[in-house]
């Protein structure tokens, strides 16, 4: 664009060891293993024209971070996953506009690495049990400290948790899935305050607690060479900013109402690598009570 010289951007870089007790460890920048999508979000793994809006902005994907991780095998299918790795900073929450609330909490303030600081750290972990052909079942929680212990910042202390868990069942041309996540974070009532008594819209506030979740059917049809139509259905529930925590609703810390989104569609899949794909979506707020 005219008022960018361009960039070159790396999504993953890390090296990895496998130890002779199974541990593989690795080291650098990699994808937090969070979701259905996060760590496997091409075009081709998911169905729609865009990614599950739970996906975006409650999973701020495609999430990575820098940092030490391990995982394992422990049988029976199990697999066990955790990191320590930086943490978005709370310092970047964008308190000039509405887009903070528009992206969702963590896309306005993860550093994707570039950007990331390292005053604190956070952990993940995620466990996962594929113990059946076809089914995928699992979760995963995260601890940051996204206050990033800076000096004179309001929002010094802030604790972000998330806990979420998915499903996903395959079985012949049936793709069945689940999603669902719920997110905090702690201690940004002194932030709030300052956001709320300055000259910024109240939409900018940092919510105490948003969540999401989906459930989706999908089916997939043979089809002569290489093609494979797969028709699907997806119903989500979602909201950025359900409350504040201690900021009363006078100084802008009223719950925002649930986002309700249907999609339909078909995805036209070419070969291994190409899909050409259609939808459409409804969406819908749902009314709060009368305070």
């Amino acid at each position: 664009s005219a008022d960018d010289t361009g960039e070159s951007e790396v999504e993953q870089l890390w090296v990895e060891r496998e130890f002779d007790d199974g541990v593989k460890g690795r080291a650098g920048l990699f994808l937090m293993p969070v979701g259905l999508l996060n760590q496997n979000h091409e075009p081709t793994a998911y169905y729609g024209v865009y990614r599950p809006d739970t996906d975006t902005k409650i999973i701020p994907s495609t999430w990575r971070e820098v940092g030490l991780g391990a995982d394992t095998d422990l049988g029976g299918g199990l697999d066990l996953d955790v990191a320590l790795t930086t943490a978005p900073d709370l310092a970047h929450w964008d308190a000039g506009s509405t887009e903070a609330r528009d992206r969702g909490p963590l896309q306005s303030i993860h550093g994707e690495g570039q950007f990331a600081a390292a005053r604190t750290f956070g952990t993940v972990a995620a466990l996962n049990w594929r113990g059946v052909p076809g089914l995928w079942i699992g979760g995963s929680a995260v601890f940051d400290d996204i206050g990033q212990s800076q000096s004179g910042f309001a929002g010094n202390g802030a604790k972000l948790f998330m806990i979420e868990a998915h499903a996903r069942y395959q079985l012949g041309g049936l793709d069945l899935a689940a999603e669902a996540i719920r997110g905090q974070i702690n201690g940004a009532t002194r932030l709030n305050q300052q956001l709320a008594t300055g000259d910024v819209e109240s939409p900018t506030l940092v919510p105490h607690l948003f969540y999401g979740g989906y459930v989706q059917a999908a089916y997939n049809i043979a089809l002569p060479g290489d093609y494979r139509l797969a028709p699907f259905a997806r119903y989500e529930i979602l909201n950025t900013a359900a409350g504040f925590g201690a900021l009363p609703a006078s100084a802008g810390g009223a719950e925002q109402p649930d986002e309700k989104i249907a999609t339909v569609g078909a995805s036209l899949f070419v070969g291994e690598g190409v899909v050409l794909k259609a939808d459409y979506r409804a969406y819908r707020l749902h009314k709060l009570p009368d305070t």
